[in-house]
């Protein structure tokens, strides 16, 4: 079953250089704070993004990338492998099985399309 955490309209970067260094990040678009404090929104707010950079190796159609930096303290120094695709402007990557932040295994396929 596929279910969109990001919603409809999802917003976010990714960010790949030529010394295979990376920086990605996404949130939901309806990410809303109420008060001054953000006291009762932070949780929303940490479950409607996410955020990691690090570097990446990329043999055939496949990307590795190793996260030195994220929003999840226990990705760092994570290494995961998944594949990807280019189609004109649009890059579509599939990542290995890995726990969202409720615990579910999952699979993310994620499209970006390019800017200039």
């Amino acid at each position: 079953m596929a279910i969109n955490q990001q919603g409809e309209k999802p917003q976010g970067r990714l960010v790949y250089t030529a010394n295979s260094q990376f920086a990605t990040m996404s949130t939901t678009s309806d990410r809303k704070i109420a008060g001054p404090d953000m006291t009762d929104e932070r949780l929303a707010l940490f479950k409607t993004m996410y955020a990691f950079s690090g570097t990446y190796k990329v043999e055939g159609n496949q990307v590795t990338t190793t996260t030195d930096i994220s929003w999840r303290p226990d990705w760092v120094g994570r290494k995961a492998t998944g594949t990807f695709k280019i189609e004109g402007d649009k890059l579509s990557l599939e990542s290995a099985p890995f726990r969202n932040v409720r615990g579910d295994e999952v699979v993310a396929t994620t499209v970006y399309a390019r800017e200039e």
